[in-house]
């Protein structure tokens, strides 16, 4: 019979790391996946305005009581032009979706690791996000790299005959 041995920060999406270790501490668990998705869940992040110091994260993690089992992130990257990403509309995934979450959706863009520019600037903020996550002690990583619908003809994008 399955049960659940751990929590994840993604279910306090809208609070900071320290009052999602807090409350699930306080649940009981002693055991924590860390979930980071950029736009919301904004609790382990390489991008440089919301770095974070794996020595503090590895602290509240202590004085809470939890050890890290896994981290779940999404590897994206904000829009800019000029280096060849694609914007492609995300759908309102939530009706909780705040407005700054829906705003910010509009300008992030998941790399196309087809693409050998983007697949460089991909395994770049991947390695330095393992580092960290190293520090940490999180012994497994699940680094999210797309959405399904993001290509409008993934054929003509993968250079494949048409059906």
């Amino acid at each position: 019979m399955p049960r659940v041995t751990a929590c994840s920060t993604l279910a306090f999406a809208l609070s900071s790391l320290q009052t999602a270790l807090e409350h699930i501490a306080g649940y009981g668990f002693d055991r924590v996946e860390i979930a980071d998705m950029l736009t919301h869940t904004k609790h382990f992040s390489t991008h440089s305005s919301r770095t974070v110091d794996p020595v503090a994260v590895r602290e509240l993690l202590k004085q809470n009581g939890l050890t890290p089992v896994a981290a779940n992130c999404a590897l994206v990257t904000f829009y800019q032009d000029g280096l060849g990403f694609e914007k492609v509309a995300a759908p309102q995934q939530s009706a909780a979706e705040r407005d700054d979450v829906r705003k910010a959706k509009e300008n992030i863009v998941f790399y196309k690791l087809h693409e050998p520019t983007q697949a460089e600037a991909y395994k770049a903020q991947a390695s330095a996000h393992l580092d960290n996550l190293s520090v940490v002690g999180v012994p497994v990583v699940c680094l999210n790299v797309g959405r399904r619908v993001q290509m409008k003809d993934p054929d003509a994008e993968f250079g494949r005959p048409q059906r």
